[in-house]
């Protein structure tokens, strides 16, 4: 399977640059929390680095604000896992930001609403997305294991850390 982790508002060249320039990879393009806890109506390019900023987060985002990019921390956009679907032809799409209308390019699947609100089609697999490390993943649902009471807490798989 190929998770789409396109990014709507960056061309290839904006992101090698901003790659280049905080040492950090490109993982997805998604929604952020806002201080009210809600998720935004817009959407950010997210980045990894192994260089944690001086306040302790791996991630950032880039985001669009008018003409002018903005950057914040975006650990939120990892904290939570989020849907896609699963097209025929085997491609993972999800929604980004809300009104992210996306049909899957075998036009078999779409998905939309983004984080808050997502929409898509009922007769196809659905698979939770998480945020791991560098890349997008497809989270195995039967092999949660509950490890204490805070939300969306799980034990990593071995190997990863």
């Amino acid at each position: 399977m190929r998770i789409l982790t396109d990014c709507s508002f960056l061309e290839k060249d904006q992101l090698e640059r901003i790659q280049n320039r905080y040492d950090a990879d490109y993982v997805c393009e998604s929604q952020l929390k806002l201080r009210s806890d809600e998720w935004s109506d817009f959407s950010a390019a997210i980045f990894y680095t192994e260089v944690a900023h001086p306040d302790g987060s791996h991630w950032f985002g880039i985001w669009k604000n008018g003409e002018r990019y903005m950057i914040s921390n975006a650990i939120s956009a990892v904290n939570e896992p989020f849907f896609g679907v699963v097209a025929e032809n085997h491609d993972v799409i999800y929604s980004r930001f809300p009104n992210d209308y996306r049909l899957s390019d075998d036009k078999s699947v779409f998905i939309d609403g983004g984080r808050a609100h997502p929409r898509y089609d009922m007769e196809h697999n659905i698979v939770t997305l998480k945020i791991n490390k560098g890349k997008v993943i497809i989270f195995n649902e039967k092999n949660k294991r509950i490890c204490c009471d805070v939300p969306f807490t799980e034990e990593l798989e071995s190997g990863i850390v």
